[in-house]
């Protein structure tokens, strides 16, 4: 029995349409066979393919990879909505990380596509709403935020908006330009009068901060400001008496009070000690911390001014004990 032929290179990317299989000399029915299967219409992948580009994320080459085939057999068409998101690296929610379907917006007059795997939309999107990533045309962080707009609660809409602005004065991240600058993205707002999921969009990110590193940290942010805990400032720099820094995820500098959100991170072999080490400094500094975990975010106590989730109750003692009321 002659050896299977080899798969071509070409193909060992990611998925590919027929007319690329043809290309490369893979017929029909070499492509019915065991190392290839059908995605959807006219657009197949190699089986068992476990090429992988180690410099980006997973998830991100995967739905590119996918979009590739989908959009050459899609005229007019642009990756969007959640598959954007994805490539954007989006602060999105759970339910909208995975990668597929893939979302295509078809930009012209034609059908929105129907294929298994994909979610087919319209729109009419101006030039400037569209770029190509690596080959695939993929609408722009602005333009993706507002088709999300309708899909997300106002507190992961603000979270994905505070990734989109993120930017920082200090510690490592200094200098790393944001996905876009917050004014600019206010200002491509007003390019879009009635469009839906705008006004949402324009609330998001006036409560849009440029220093938030995480979606937790949106979600204290936004905890505490819907409790009247609202002089909160991102990217404070606190200077310790040897000179070395401490970098709040959020300060209140009336009070000179630290909230530092801990993560799950937190609880891994050697933190601890860098945790105690900050908190030092920070005392030092004459500043109080206050450390915050997700069950603070989500679990209610019972305060002399009432009934209020743990975080709140916590910044609220550390404020008063500075004396400032």
């Amino acid at each position: 029995m002659p050896a299977p032929r080899p798969v071509p290179a070409p193909l060992r990317c990611g998925p590919f349409t027929a007319e690329e299989a043809d290309a490369v000399g893979i017929t029909d029915s070499q492509r019915r066979g065991r190392r290839y299967r059908t995605l959807s219409r006219g657009v197949h992948e190699v089986v068992q393919d476990s090429s992988q580009d180690a410099g980006g994320s997973a998830a991100r080459i995967t739905v590119l990879a996918a979009a590739r085939p989908v959009l050459t057999l899609t005229p007019g068409g642009a990756l969007s909505h959640a598959s954007a998101g994805i490539v954007w690296s989006l602060r999105l929610p759970g339910r909208l990380q995975g990668v597929e379907p893939i979302h295509v917006t078809r930009v012209d007059d034609g059908v929105p596509p129907r294929r298994r795997g994909v979610v087919g939309h319209h729109a009419d999107l101006a030039p400037w709403e569209t770029v190509r990533v690596e080959g695939v045309v993929v609408t722009v962080p602005v333009r993706t935020l507002l088709d999300l707009a309708p899909a997300l609660s106002p507190d992961e809409l603000v979270a994905c908006v505070d990734g989109v602005v993120c930017e920082h004065r200090h510690g490592l991240r200094r200098g790393v330009p944001p996905l876009v600058p917050r004014p600019e993205l206010l200002r491509r707002l007003g390019r879009y009068a009635r469009r839906r999921g705008v006004r949402r969009l324009r609330v998001a990110a006036e409560l849009s901060v440029p220093g938030a590193d995480s979606v937790p940290e949106t979600r204290l942010r936004l905890l505490l400001r819907e409790h009247g805990i609202d002089e909160l400032t991102t990217d404070h720099r606190i200077v310790a008496p040897d000179g070395t820094e401490v970098l709040p995820d959020l300060a209140v500098e009336s009070a000179r009070v630290s909230i530092q959100y801990e993560g799950a991170h937190h609880d891994r072999a050697g933190q601890r000690e860098i945790d105690i080490r900050r908190q030092r400094r920070t005392e030092a500094a004459g500043w109080t911390e206050v450390r915050i975990t997700h069950r603070d975010l989500v679990e209610d106590v019972v305060t002399p001014s009432g009934t209020v989730p743990r975080a709140v109750a916590l910044v609220r003692t550390a404020i008063r004990a500075r004396g400032v009321h």
